[in-house]
């Protein structure tokens, strides 16, 4: 037998007499016996001392019981070596996931801060109703009663066009950026805000179907698109406007209803339509007191 086998089966033996003398022991009249708990029954070998331990035994101790385990059993380290132990410790250490690089998270949390600008449909309204305006602009609370909408609802579409370079910044009075307004207008507007047709009804024309583009193209026979609105006069298939009060607002200024209209050309019409109210409406705005 090996050596290391002799020492492993002395310390066993020892362990097993120290506990039966334990036993035996007299003890005080009406006193009970000391609890004995399995974790304590033999000192416990700290990291540097079962490797040393483990060195001094070399390959010997591959079938060897875990004596130092001895406490947490009845038969000591039930099936495994300290060779085993040895190897589970460096596979585990080969298997340990490799740290999260330093930056990673940072990098996450800012470009989860990072500012997005979403426009709305209201939003090209009010830009187009500012250059209707002209050199004049008016208040908030004018603009909000040409647009019929309310206050904050304005200010809060000159912000957001202000952020997408729609306006020029406030060191410029917040003009509408004519080269930029066109560029969307021409390229974006029909991707970004589609236009929506529904069922026949009652409104107010729009598209190739109202001025200017009316003199230019012949409607024929079929429905005109429309805004549906309540008190319009002419009956077509329902086209969604940019906003729901643009009827309203329309009709109090001829421009500004041509805007809209050219616009809505440019979302939903046909190529030759597309091409026209291109023209048009480069001309026209290329032609107000905001382009320098």
């Amino acid at each position: 037998m090996p050596p290391a086998v002799n020492v492993a089966a002395a310390i066993l033996s020892a362990v097993r007499c120290a506990r039966t003398a334990a036993r035996c022991l007299p003890r005080r009249p009406g006193t009970s016996p000391a609890p004995v708990h399995r974790s304590s029954r033999i000192p416990e070998l700290d990291g540097s001392e079962r490797g040393r331990f483990v060195q001094r035994s070399g390959g010997h101790l591959d079938g060897v019981p875990d004596v130092v385990r001895a406490g947490e059993g009845d038969e000591a380290g039930a099936g495994g070596g300290h060779g085993n132990i040895v190897a589970s410790r460096r596979r585990k250490e080969e298997t340990r996931p490799s740290p999260r690089p330093r930056g990673y998270s940072t990098f996450a949390i800012r470009e989860y801060r990072m500012n997005c600008v979403t426009l709305k449909p209201q939003d090209i309204a009010v830009v187009l109703k500012l250059c209707a305006y002209g050199s004049k602009r008016p208040p908030y609370f004018r603009m909000a009663f040409d647009l019929s909408m309310s206050p904050s609802e304005v200010h809060a579409a000159v912000k957001r066009a202000q952020n997408s370079r729609l306006l020029h910044p406030a060191e410029l009075d917040q003009w509408p950026n004519i080269s930029a307004l066109l560029e969307f207008l021409i390229h974006g507007l029909k991707y970004a805000f589609p236009a929506e047709r529904g069922e026949p009804t009652r409104g107010v024309p729009t598209s190739y179907a109202a001025e200017p583009l009316r003199a230019m193209i012949a409607s024929g026979h079929e429905l005109p698109p429309v805004w549906p609105f309540e008190k319009g006069s002419v009956r077509g298939i329902a086209f969604e406007p940019l906003y729901k009060n643009a009827p309203v607002a329309a009709l109090r200024d001829p421009v500004f209803y041509e805007y809209l209209a050219l616009t809505d050309a440019l979302r939903d019409g046909r190529a030759r339509e597309r091409k026209l109210a291109e023209d048009l409406i480069v001309k026209r705005l290329r032609s107000t007191s905001y382009e320098r």
